[in-house]
């Protein structure tokens, strides 16, 4: 329904704004008073060409527009029409058209303050308006109408959205199963891409901090010699086991027993013959770790093969399929479920094409009803 017609610098109309009622509306006049000028503005604001003649004399621009109730029967129509083209309104069941023709020939359409193009703006003012006795803007002469009139007048809309909704979903399924069934060849070859790149990874089983342990345990086995080498000159220093010189360790003994013969002549040192007495156990104690870690020093060749072997496959792993241990692991992870996916898909064609033969059996349920309706209500109108 027109709510609202404002027309500003169109014709010989200076600045024209027109509310309207529900119901029926007559607007009468002499010959000359401006009515046509009216059906004019109403034929622009629908879409029809503009022209410049239609600029009031001496204005810049001639703006016709048109505020519109949507009715609910056309409430889903007009919706679908609105966003499909991105010109949805703010109001709810409120569209505005608008029509602004330049005096230098240039016109824009507007659908709710959106410029759009002529065609979209013609089909919505279509969808709105009938203006009887302008062909062109009569919807009972357009064919791809008069379906749409039949199921209204039958009162079957609401079936009709149904099949339309299953028919959507139909066609989605249908893709889904045209996609599994592409090419069944190129299914195989990469089920046996994932498995091959699945026992890859799950058969080296690398763990995140493995590498970081190789490259150590590595680094003293190559260097086994001059670890041993050097623990032993730390042994030497602690114990003075080369030639007549005193170790650490005897040294630091010495020191607590002079230190204890002092403390009888003056207590105040007592402190300090603590410190030396538990520095005296820690380089004996250190004397032993250290003796028990260089026995445990050794060059082992067939360990060193071993972890090489290992670090190269792990960097093999890293270049195929992440730069690191846990993207490998989660690319494996990944190939297991896109496996999983392509093995199901046999199960979840069946499924699909159960539903498409349910989806079927409903549409013909449905259409059937629509069908009969359209029968019994078309023979009222002949």
């Amino acid at each position: 329904m027109l709510r609202q017609l404002r027309i500003k610098d169109f014709a010989i109309i200076d600045e024209l704004t027109l509310e309207f009622a529900p119901g029926f509306l007559v607007i009468t006049g002499e010959t000359g008073a401006g009515k046509s000028i009216l059906v004019d503005a109403v034929n622009l604001l629908l879409g029809e060409r503009s022209d410049v003649t239609l600029v009031r004399g001496g204005s810049d621009r001639a703006i016709v527009e048109g505020t519109f109730i949507t009715p609910a029967h056309l409430h889903e129509q007009v919706k679908a029409l609105l966003e499909a083209n991105g010109l949805e309104s703010e109001t709810p069941d409120e569209v505005v058209l608008t029509r602004d023709v330049r005096a230098n020939g240039r016109s824009q359409a507007r659908v709710n303050g959106v410029m759009c193009s002529l065609t979209v703006y013609r089909e919505i003012g279509g969808a709105l308006v009938d203006i009887h006795g302008q062909s062109e803007h009569l919807s009972l002469l357009r064919p791809a109408q008069h379906l749409f009139l039949l199921d209204r007048y039958a009162g079957v809309e609401d079936k009709r959205a149904v099949v339309q909704r299953l028919s959507h979903e139909i066609g989605q399924i249908r893709g889904e199963i045209k996609n599994l069934m592409t090419d069944e060849a190129a299914l195989a070859r990469r089920m046996d891409m994932l498995q091959y790149q699945i026992q890859e990874i799950r058969s080296a089983d690398p763990r995140p901090e493995e590498e970081d342990e190789l490259n150590r345990e590595r680094n003293r086995l190559v260097n086994a010699e001059k670890i041993a080498e050097l623990a032993t000159e730390v042994q030497y220093v602690l114990t003075g086991e080369v030639g007549e010189a005193s170790g650490a360790e005897d040294l630091i003994s010495q020191a607590s027993i002079v230190l204890s013969r002092l403390l009888k002549l003056d207590p105040s040192v007592q402190d300090i013959a603590q410190m030396a007495d538990n520095l005296s156990v820690q380089v004996q104690e250190l004397s032993r770790s250290i003796r028990q870690y260089r026995d445990e020093v050794e060059y082992d060749p067939r360990r060193l093969d071993e972890i090489e072997e290992r670090l190269e496959m792990i960097t093999r792993l890293k270049r195929k399929y992440g730069g690191t241990i846990q993207a490998v692991l989660v690319y494996a992870d990944k190939a297991q479920a896109d496996l999983d996916a392509i093995t199901h898909s046999e199960e979840r064609l069946i499924e699909l094409r159960e539903r498409e033969e349910q989806l079927l059996h409903q549409i013909g349920e449905q259409s059937e009803g629509i069908s009969t309706e359209r029968q019994r209500v078309a023979q009222t109108l002949t």
